[in-house]
C-alpha cells in the first residue's frame, strides 16, 4: 500500500462513483435485452462501480502503527506458551449485517493483496484486482454504503478469537480519498499470536473493550467507516502471521499458501445479487459523501411508471438474469433476460415500465433468478399499502420467556421487519423479514429488562415510510 503508482485501486469505494457515471439507457446500449413473454420495459439504464480510486497507507503512517503496536505488546503480557502452540486459526466472515438491515447481500470485494514485489499487480488468483502494493483485503459495502454507514447497519466483527492490542478512534470518518489521513481502527492478536488490522472504522462506533481485553470469534468491534486513507466506506482487513509476516488469507495460484486462513473461502467471484427494489425512480448516487437516495415505494397508481432495480456484486461477463412480473391474477405482465456485457466489483441495472390506465389492482410480484437464486419483490396498484399493529397494541402484561402472537393487518405484499421500542428508544429487532401473513410468533427474551412503555413497530421492507407503532404500551415483567 506505500508504493507509488496506484493505478487499478479500490475499486470499492463506492460511490463517489456511481455519480460520476451516467447511467446508460438500455434502449440504447449495446447489450440485446431478449424478451420472453407480454410487454417490454419501457427502457432502463446501468451503473458501476468506477475501476480506479484509491485506499493506501503511507509508509510512514505503516511504521507509526508498527510502533504503537510493539509499545502496547510491550506493556502487555505474553500470550501464555500453551496459547502459542495453537496452530492457525480460522477466520469467520469479518462483517455483519446490524439487526436492522434485511438486504439479502450488503458486501463486495475491491481489492486482494499485491503479491507482486514490483510494480505490477498480481493477486492470490494471478488476476489483477488489487493495486500497486495493496496489503490487505477490501471489503466494501453495496448498495448505498454512505446510506449503510449513516444507519449503521454493517458491523465488523473479529474474524477470530483474540485480544485487543490497540485502538485508534477520533479521526473524521467521510473520507473521499487517499489524502494521509489517520483512521479509526482495532487491532487484535489472535489466539496463536497473529495480528489483525480492522481499518477505516465509523468515528465514535469502535467496542467498548480497552486493550488487553479478550473478544470472542463475532464478536462486535465497531461499524464500517470512510475514515482515514479511503474513498469511500469499506473494511480494510490487513493479516499478519505470528512471525509478524503479512499474510494473505486467500489460498490460490499465486499465494504460496497450501491452505486458507478462512473457514470457509469464498469464492474469487462471489456472485450475488444484493439487493432487488421497487421504486418510482432510479436510484440516485451523488457525489462522494452525499447520502444516497434508493427512491423506492411500493404503492402505485394506474398510468404511473414503476422502476425495478437489482444489485449485483461480482456480475461475471456472460452471466445471465431472468426477469418477470406477474399480475395479482397470477398472468404474467411480462418476462425477460439479460446477459452481463461485462464483468464489475458491483454493478445495478434498472428497467422501467409505465402502468395501463386500467391495469388489475391488488399485489403485483417483480422477481429476478441470477446465477440459481430467485428474489421476489412486491408492489400494489391502485391500492395504496398500509400496515397496522393488532397485537400486542396496548395493556397486554407479559412475562419474560412468554411465547407471543404478533399479530397485524395489512395489503402488503412482501415482507415486514418487526422492532421493539420503549418510548422512542429503539431496543432490536424481533424479525429482519417476515412474509405478510398477519401473525408471526415471538419469544420474550429472558435478559429483557422488565418495563411497562414496550411497543412493537412494523415497518414495510419495499418503502420504510408505510409502518405502524402499537397504539399502546405493554407491559414486560
Amino acid at each position: 500500500m506505500q508504493k507509488q503508482g496506484l493505478r487499478r485501486a479500490l475499486g470499492t469505494l463506492l460511490l463517489a462513483l456511481l455519480a460520476t457515471e451516467a447511467a446508460a439507457e438500455v434502449a440504447g446500449d449495446a447489450v440485446p435485452v431478449q424478451q420472453l413473454r407480454g410487454r417490454a420495459p419501457d427502457g432502463g439504464g446501468r451503473g458501476r462501480m468506477p475501476d480506479s480510486a484509491e485506499d493506501r497507507i503511507g509508509a510512514e503512517q505503516r511504521e507509526a502503527i508498527w510502533s504503537r503496536l510493539r509499545e502496547r505488546l510491550a506493556r502487555l503480557p505474553p500470550l501464555p506458551p500453551q496459547a502459542q502452540k495453537k496452530s492457525q486459526p480460522k477466520l469467520g466472515w469479518p462483517l455483519l449485517a446490524s439487526p436492522q438491515l434485511s438486504d439479502p447481500g450488503y458486501h463486495g470485494v475491491s481489492n486482494f493483496v499485491d503479491h507482486d514485489a514490483a510494480t505490477s499487480v498480481i493477486d492470490y488468483s494471478c488476476a489483477a484486482r488489487s493495486y500497486d502494493g495493496h496489503a490487505g483485503t477490501d471489503i466494501f459495502t453495496w448498495p448505498f454504503s454512505w446510506l449503510k454507514t449513516s444507519r449503521g447497519d454493517v458491523q465488523i466483527v473479529a474474524a477470530a478469537a483474540g485480544r485487543i492490542i490497540d485502538k485508534l478512534d477520533g479521526n473524521p470518518d467521510q473520507s473521499c480519498a487517499a489524502d494521509g489521513g489517520d483512521w479509526n481502527a482495532v487491532y487484535l492478536q489472535q489466539n496463536d499470536g497473529s495480528i489483525v488490522w480492522y481499518g477505516h472504522m465509523k468515528q465514535g462506533s469502535l467496542t467498548s473493550k480497552a486493550v488487553g481485553d479478550s473478544v470472542a470469534a463475532g464478536e462486535f468491534l465497531g461499524l464500517v467507516g470512510s475514515s482515514g486513507n479511503s474513498t469511500g466506506p469499506h473494511l480494510h482487513l490487513e493479516l499478519y502471521d505470528a512471525a509478524g509476516t503479512l499474510t494473505d488469507p486467500y489460498v490460490g495460484s499465486c499465494n504460496a499458501l497450501t491452505t486458507p486462513w478462512w473457514k470457509s473461502q469464498p469464492a474469487y467471484r462471489d456472485s450475488a445479487i444484493n439487493l432487488v427494489t421497487v421504486g418510482y425512480d432510479a436510484p440516485l448516487f451523488p457525489a462522494c459523501p452525499g447520502i444516497e437516495s434508493p427512491n423506492t415505494r411500493d404503492s402505485f397508481n394506474p398510468g404511473e411508471r414503476v422502476y425495478l432495480t437489482n444489485y449485483y456484486r461480482d456480475q461475471v461477463a456472460g452471466q445471465v438474469s431472468d426477469f418477470q412480473i406477474t399480475q395479482p391474477d397470477g398472468v404474467v405482465y411480462s418476462s425477460w433476460s439479460q446477459t452481463s456485457p461485462d464483468t464489475y466489483n458491483a454493478s445495478y441495472w434498472y428497467w422501467y415500465f409505465t402502468l395501463p390506465s386500467a391495469p388489475q389492482t391488488g399485489t403485483w410480484k417483480f422477481t429476478v433468478s441470477y446465477q440459481g437464486v430467485t428474489l421476489a419483490r412486491y408492489f400494489n396498484v391502485g391500492s395504496p399499502t398500509s400496515v397496522k399493529v393488532k397485537v400486542p397494541n396496548g395493556g397486554e402484561i407479559y412475562n419474560r420467556g412468554d411465547k407471543i402472537a404478533v399479530k397485524w393487518k395489512s395489503n402488503i405484499g412482501g415482507e415486514l421487519r418487526a422492532e421493539l421500542w420503549m418510548k422512542s428508544v429503539f431496543i432490536g429487532t424481533l424479525f429482519k423479514t417476515t412474509p405478510n401473513d398477519g401473525k408471526q410468533n415471538w419469544t420474550i427474551p429472558t435478559d429483557l429488562a422488565p418495563g411497562s412503555k414496550y411497543r412493537i413497530k412494523l415497518v414495510d421492507l419495499a418503502d420504510e415510510t408505510v409502518q405502524d407503532l402499537s397504539d399502546g404500551n405493554f407491559t414486560v415483567q
